[in-house]
């Protein structure tokens, strides 16, 4: 998922952003703690809704989201 945010060539803030939430879900998931991890791809999944048709295809905007939703899915 890291690697999809970093082909985007999005604005550097933005992909900094979306990719710092998901380095924090991956450090929650290696400790166990699924729910902080959760929360993290959930925030994640809202800033990726709120770039929507702007910075964001809508296109990238599913597949990231579907992404994510399978990683929360999984555990």
């Amino acid at each position: 998922l890291i690697s999809n945010i970093e082909n985007l060539n999005l604005p550097e803030g933005l992909e900094s952003s979306m990719v710092s939430k998901l380095d924090n879900a991956i450090e929650a998931f290696e400790k166990d703690n699924d729910n902080a991890a959760i929360n993290k791809l959930n925030a994640f999944i809202n800033e990726v809704k709120a770039q929507r048709g702007t910075k964001i295809t809508v296109e990238d905007e599913d597949d990231l989201i579907a992404t994510a939703e399978w990683i929360i899915d999984s555990n």
